[in-house]
């Protein structure tokens, strides 16, 4: 195998990761905005029924979104660093030209060595949850007020 099929390789696996980095975070994005409107919905449904004695069924299941939500978040998190633990390994063959040049059987395909820390940290991610907590919060408060 020559250095231009190696390289190829390389840039198709890269690819590939970039579109499934690119497919996680667009799933965080939009579970954050069902689970809003989800709780809204809760919220705007309980209003609407008026009725105090069912408020610990709305309440259980807005936090049960939420929980739900966070789980969910965690899980796809998690992917995405290792994701990227991957797309680091990739372009660690452009960063060292003399891996591909070397006369050793070429694996593309490394284990993902889980203690390795990502380039990058996706930490502005956080929001999402945070926000929904502020609004599954403010949700609480609100149907505790008027109900």
């Amino acid at each position: 195998m020559n250095t231009a099929d190696k390289i190829s390789i390389i840039n198709s696996l890269m690819q590939e990761d970039r579109a499934e980095i690119r497919m996680n975070k667009n799933i965080l994005i939009t579970t954050t905005y069902f689970v809003f409107s989800g709780v809204v919905a809760v919220s705007a449904f309980a209003i609407s029924q008026n009725k105090s004695e069912h408020l610990t069924f709305y309440l259980i299941g807005m936090w049960s979104l939420f929980v739900l939500y966070i789980s969910t978040f965690f899980y796809f998190k998690k992917h995405l660093i290792y994701l990227r633990i991957c797309l680091d390994i990739r372009e660690s063959y452009y960063k060292i030209p003399d891996l591909l040049e070397a006369e050793q059987p070429f694996y593309p395909l490394k284990s993902v060595d889980k203690t390795k820390k990502p380039s990058h940290d996706y930490g502005y991610l956080y929001f999402l949850p945070v926000i929904t907590f502020l609004v599954t919060a403010a949700n609480t408060c609100l149907l505790s007020v008027i109900l």
